[in-house]
């Protein structure tokens, strides 16, 4: 969920419940305001009957009255009573309903007479006043409540588009581009702090993979030419007349174990290139002609394994990638195919539109699938294999996009690319 659709949505809910809130205590407070009216207006009527009263001994008229009403009758109490002010509920013929009254009741005294007075006001018209007066003001708050929401959620977008434009860099940021990364000015203080440290990071960032390019170039370079040195040398003594057989083989294993560390060498700088994505050279491969001139190569290995190769496919297939990845990337992929395989043994190579597999005959696998395509696994331990050409094989498919997926089924080992 996006940053301003949580807000936004927050803010939603807790301006609905506030909504909700103060309609309820509007709705209250206009209806006290307009009880207290209509008690003072009852209050000033009673003063002015007392007054009436008091000075002519004239009692009110009764009426029945719409909104006013007035009852007047005697009484046989024997103490003035307190007037007392209630709610009530009268039924009316010419409405046809029970209607909501304010009642005010009190005592006029004349000699041994006693009246009680009752003055009524209808609050059938204040309630419809009321709910009108709040439906309106709901309405409009919650018009302004929208216009705001919509105000605000444009205010924001703006707001957030320097955001937006350091996280769209981000996506596009490429360690091995030439152009670095560059964030604009913000005018906003989170959002300059924040660009300021993705510029330190990335400087940074961009200075350790310079450095870890010239170590491994470096590194590269000065571990083949002494390993160049030893086995010229041990060439030269195994050439000498004076060494016994023990001595041969110990300058033997010496030789073997300098060739492995230099071809170990290579293939590890060979998975850092492709790791820093340090092959551009894309270009169109014919996969299939591609294939068959790879085969060719190593036609001689093939014959003497006695293994029988078959291709297959779409002769029209092209490839677009780096033409020195296609090379480490299908040399892997038949030499595992080749190496791993038996005498009399057989590799087939199916080609399609995004669709590349090699199935070849083999042992069992000793270790998981799932740790086939891991530095240094191997299936046999004692095999001379370095056990990186999996390895190399999944970097170059990931760097490239490509699906890699292992199966064996019907004693064939098979690995298929989609692409």
């Amino acid at each position: 969920m996006k940053l301003l659709t949580k807000i936004n949505r927050r803010f939603l809910i807790v301006s609905t419940i506030l909504l909700a809130v103060c309609c309820v205590l509007l709705f209250y407070l206009m209806r006290a305001v307009i009880y207290a009216d209509v008690d003072e207006n009852l209050r000033d009527e009673q003063t002015q009957v007392t007054e009436r009263f008091d000075r002519s001994g004239q009692l009110p008229a009764e009426q029945n009255l719409k909104t006013n009403r007035v009852h007047v009758a005697l009484t046989d109490a024997k103490e003035m009573i307190v007037p007392s002010m209630r709610d009530t509920m009268v039924y009316d013929s010419l409405e046809s309903e029970f209607i909501p009254l304010r009642q005010l009741s009190f005592i006029l005294a004349k000699g041994n007479e006693k009246y009680s007075v009752t003055l009524s006001h209808s609050m059938l018209e204040t309630d419809d006043l009321v709910s009108t007066l709040l439906i309106f003001t709901a309405i409009f708050i919650v018009a302004l409540f929208v216009i705001l929401y919509f105000i605000n959620r444009n205010f924001s977008k703006n707001i957030w588009l320097p955001f937006n434009d350091t996280l769209e860099k981000l996506r596009s940021f490429d360690l091995t581009g030439q152009n670095k990364i560059s964030f604009s000015h913000t005018g906003i203080n989170e959002f300059e702090e924040l660009n300021e440290s993705l510029n330190k990071m990335t400087e940074k960032m961009y200075s350790d993979y310079s450095r870890l390019k010239e170590f491994t170039e470096d590194a590269s370079h000065e571990i083949q030419t002494p390993l160049s040195i030893i086995r010229s040398k041990i060439e030269m003594l195994i050439q000498s007349e004076n060494l016994n057989e023990t001595q041969i083989n110990s300058i033997q294993k010496i030789n073997e174990a300098a060739s492995k560390l230099s071809r170990l060498n290579s293939a590890l700088l060979t998975l850092t290139k492709i790791g820093n994505q340090q092959f551009s050279d894309e270009q169109e491969i014919h996969l299939v002609s591609f294939i068959r001139k790879k085969i060719e190569l190593l036609e001689e290995i093939i014959q003497q394994k006695k293994i029988s190769v078959t291709v297959e496919g779409d002769e029209n297939v092209v490839l677009k990638m780096s033409a020195s990845l296609a090379d480490l990337l299908f040399d892997n992929l038949i030499g595992n195919a080749i190496k791993h395989n038996m005498e009399n043994g057989s590799i087939k190579i199916f080609i399609e539109p995004h669709y590349f597999s090699i199935a070849n005959t083999g042992k069992p696998l000793i270790v998981s699938p799932e740790k086939l395509f891991e530095r240094f696994a191997k299936s046999d331990k004692s095999s001379e294999s370095l056990g990186l050409g999996l390895a190399i094989v999944k970097q170059i498919s990931e760097s490239c996009g490509f699906k890699l997926n292992y199966s064996m089924k019907d004693d064939l080992h098979t690995l298929a690319l989609s692409f």
